[in-house]
């Protein structure tokens, strides 16, 4: 299945991510990675940049993200980004982080700062 893009989610699951943080100014779909069926970091007006990615429940894919999630916030910040937020609906597991310039998503394999 290939990434889903913001306007392709459920309509009831845009809205709840945006009840939740905030009006969506701009998505960017971060183009790597593949253990999510959707990735974008979401310019929130008056919040900023927050990372989330989601995975339909019926897959694989949502057991790797429960364990994201329940790990977080047992793991050192300077390796990991703080989990704002996450839930459950219309079929997705959606986890929301705060953003950190330069790291690939949110996965726990360390720092993975671009280099310059």
């Amino acid at each position: 299945m290939a990434r889903q893009q913001w306007a392709q989610l459920p309509a009831a699951l845009r809205n709840l991510i945006t009840a939740h943080e905030g009006s969506i100014e701009h998505v960017h779909d971060p183009g790597a990675g593949s253990n999510a069926d959707f990735a974008a970091t979401l310019t929130v007006l008056d919040v900023g940049r927050v990372f989330c990615k989601g995975v339909r429940v019926d897959t694989d894919r949502a057991g790797f993200l429960r364990n994201e999630i329940r790990l977080n916030r047992h793991l050192p910040r300077d390796l990991v980004p703080r989990l704002r937020w996450s839930t459950e609906a219309e079929g997705w597991l959606i986890a929301v982080f705060d953003h950190v310039p330069g790291l690939r998503g949110a996965g726990y394999r360390g720092p993975c700062r671009e280099r310059s």
